[in-house]
């Protein structure tokens, strides 16, 4: 999404892990950002990724909210999260203010179980990537090893493909992934 468009003229994207944050690091990060972001010469501005928000910290939340409310500064924000924050919001254990500012535009993406035709795609994408990180390089997934990856129920979903993509190509015994 925030990579669409003309790429000489995007700011980065800069990806806030929010379960391990506290407030003290938020604040942290948040002023780094917005520094770097006033220094930015792209059109479009650097932003911000917060990956898995619904585990952010009660004080976490106090912080970012604080941010995102400041006068005169926009704050382009990208989140990701594995529950509804309205509804976490209506039983007390995430800001409602922060919940509305964060889910404004909302992408509901079913459970990779619920999606097989995207197994081999992501399974290709995560070998791939470990490709590029170098060492010895791996073809593809043989057609018995797909079919146990598409026969699996995912319950850790897409990290957890990811995962046992990284894990097949580190005990691969040669550039094709078999079962």
């Amino acid at each position: 999404i925030h990579y669409a468009g003309d790429l000489s003229q995007v700011g980065p994207l800069a990806a806030v892990d929010c379960p391990v944050m506290d407030a003290e690091l938020m604040q942290l990060t948040l002023t780094r950002f917005l520094r770097q972001r006033q220094e930015s010469t792209f059109r479009r501005p650097p932003a911000l990724l917060l990956t898995d928000v619904d585990q952010l910290r009660q004080d976490a939340q106090q912080e970012l909210a604080g941010f995102l409310h400041l006068p005169g500064v926009e704050l382009p924000t990208i989140s990701t999260a594995s529950r509804s924050l309205h509804k976490l919001a209506a039983k007390g254990r995430f800001r409602q203010d922060l919940a509305f500012a964060l889910s404004t535009f909302t992408l509901l993406v079913p459970p990779l179980h619920k999606r097989a035709d995207d197994v081999p795609l992501l399974a290709q994408y995560f070998l791939e990537q470990h490709n590029a990180r170098g060492g010895r390089q791996h073809s593809g997934f043989a057609s018995d090893a797909l079919e146990l990856l598409l026969l699996y129920p995912w319950p850790g979903n897409v990290d957890e493909l990811a995962a046992i993509v990284r894990q097949a190509c580190e005990q691969a015994p040669g550039s094709t992934i078999t079962a």
